[in-house]
């Protein structure tokens, strides 16, 4: 797991950026301008752009997604389930992960190497299993 701090001076951005990367995850839209250009230089880092989040689910937002996993058809089970103990109490306990990876490929017919001869490519998970953006959106 790797750790982000995103740090600044007040109004410099940082609200903005965690929104976005929010919406991204929520499967909303993206550009290629997200995404790293090619490079010739191999000390520029060129690797599709990563973005992700786990949640904790408890009742009744536990029941919700599993739901909607069945609808979408995905078994329930992909839920990283466990039970906390607490005061006598045994409370359901659920890990959703979503990822969202973007990358720029080559447009059909295209031999350049520029990043307006690429197409961005999408490419969605949710606890692992790799699902379409629309069931990325449902679930979210």
């Amino acid at each position: 797991p790797n750790l982000v701090a995103v740090t600044g001076e007040t109004g410099s951005g940082k609200s903005l950026l965690v929104s976005k990367v929010v919406d991204l995850i929520m499967g909303g839209k993206a550009t290629p301008s997200m995404v790293p250009s090619p490079s010739k230089d191999p000390k520029i880092d060129t690797s599709p752009a990563t973005v992700e989040m786990m949640m904790v689910l408890t009742d009744p937002h536990l029941s919700a997604t599993k739901t909607l996993l069945e609808k979408i058809g995905i078994d329930s089970s992909v839920l990283h389930q466990y039970h906390e103990h607490g005061n006598g109490k045994v409370d359901s306990i659920g890990i959703l992960s979503l990822k969202r990876i973007l990358s720029l490929v080559d447009k059909k017919g295209s031999a350049s190497k520029s990043t307006s001869s690429k197409r961005l490519k999408s490419r969605c998970e949710i606890n692992g299993r790799v699902v379409t953006l629309k069931a990325l959106r449902t679930i979210t």
